[in-house]
């Protein structure tokens, strides 16, 4: 955890050092990683710098605290008011408020964050700042839109593009606590042919369904993978504020998640949810994740009885090496189709990591085994997806 905050502080520095294209492309896939390790950093132990002239909120006006705060474009915090409070997300944090604690401290209600707003030489406020391990982070604040311009865009009332033969569904999880909202796809044949059809489920609905949505439609009119129905976990508005629920969901307890929980989710409530409503093969399912979802990929690639019979594992932070050495030693077989794949560009370490363990999987000669890696040349962390999950369809749907 603190390697990635330091990573997110490192890249702030290289950016206001005004570092080379480069060296500062690659400081980003770091940074990338803490993003996606998504609040992350919210756990540690942030301590705004010292000497600061910075006001504490209450001294004025709310709506001058209120705006976009950058490092560079895309990486942010925005500080939006919600009646008397003060809210804060982005940089990986979820949504949550900001309250003013002793000084000029403030943390956020959920974990603790605190920040300093800094001022210009007329009072206004251009910044805000954060300290990790002695180095000072510092947003720059955004010029505003115009309130002519602002009042604009809030009377828009266009409607939204729908994904074509989709549907929204929400499940209420017991063993979380959690309610989700599930994105589902049915294939064009679904409503005429009395058949099941495999089912992929993408972690990461709320950024990744899109793609799979897309993808899947145009591959299958092709014939060059089966139609699926594709099973999209979200988390849509109904995260409480100030939590992690993609570390809580996608990483081993040993590493402070609750992976576990999350299994049992999928095992008890959501996959028998989805093959009770849905014409689906409980024989062939998928699952489908990157970045932390990659680590959950991965981690139930050893669960048994198995849950899925393919799996696209892309970019774990997190491999489960001694997971599979256990069952190594209990296990001849291993029946699944795997798909790892990084981006070249995350390093050599990461992408040497993610080789050797398919070497490994592909060297214990699992009886049913077929593991597959593939390194996407070029590509960043967040790059990478696009191209690894296409070439990760032709690989675990390919027939002999």
């Amino acid at each position: 955890m603190k390697r990635w905050c330091s990573s997110t502080t490192a890249v702030a520095g290289a950016i206001a050092r005004g570092a080379s294209y480069t060296k500062a492309r690659a400081l980003v896939q770091v940074l990338v990683l803490a993003l996606t390790a998504f609040t992350g950093c919210a756990t540690t132990s942030l301590r705004p710098p010292s000497g600061d002239s910075s006001q504490r909120v209450g001294d004025i006006a709310l709506d001058q605290y209120v705006g976009l705060y950058e490092v560079a474009p895309g990486f942010a915090f925005t500080v939006s008011k919600e009646g008397a409070r003060l809210m804060i997300e982005g940089m990986g944090f979820s949504r949550s408020e900001l309250v003013w604690n002793s000084g000029n401290r403030f943390r956020n209600k959920g974990a603790d964050l605190p920040v300093t707003f800094g001022y210009d030489g007329d009072g206004n406020i251009s910044h805000l700042t954060v300290e990790h391990e002695g180095q000072p982070v510092q947003l720059t604040k955004v010029p505003p839109l115009s309130k002519r311009e602002l009042a604009a865009f809030k009377q828009r009332s266009y409607l939204e593009v729908p994904i074509r033969g989709s549907e929204t569904r929400s499940l209420r999880s017991s063993e979380i606590g959690q309610e989700y909202r599930l994105y589902v796809y049915l294939p064009r044949s679904y409503g005429y042919a009395n058949r099941r059809y495999p089912a992929i489920y993408i972690l990461d609905a709320d950024a990744d369904f899109g793609l799979a949505a897309h993808l899947i439609p145009q591959r299958a009119a092709g014939r060059e993978i089966p139609e699926l129905v594709i099973v999209g976990i979200a988390y849509g508005e109904g995260v409480p504020e100030g939590l992690n629920p993609r570390y809580r969901d996608f990483v081993p307890s040993a590493f402070g998640g609750q992976a576990e929980k999350y299994l049992n989710f999928l095992r008890r409530e959501l996959i028998p949810f989805i093959d009770s409503e849905y014409r689906t093969d409980p024989s062939d399912r998928t699952i489908c994740g990157h970045s932390l979802g990659g680590v959950f990929a991965a981690f139930v690639l050893f669960e048994t009885p198995p849950l899925f019979s393919r799996y696209l594992v892309g970019a774990p932070g997190i491999l489960p090496a001694a997971a599979e050495a256990n069952y190594a030693r209990a296990h001849s077989e291993l029946a699944a189709k795997v798909f790892l794949t990084v981006g070249s560009l995350e390093g050599d370490k990461r992408v040497s990591e993610l080789t050797e363990f398919g070497r490994t999987l592909a060297g214990r000669d699992y009886k049913g085994l077929e593991v597959t890696t593939r390194i996407i040349e070029g590509e960043s962390h967040v790059s990478f997806f696009a191209e690894a999950f296409n070439r990760g369809l032709t690989a675990l749907f390919h027939t002999k």
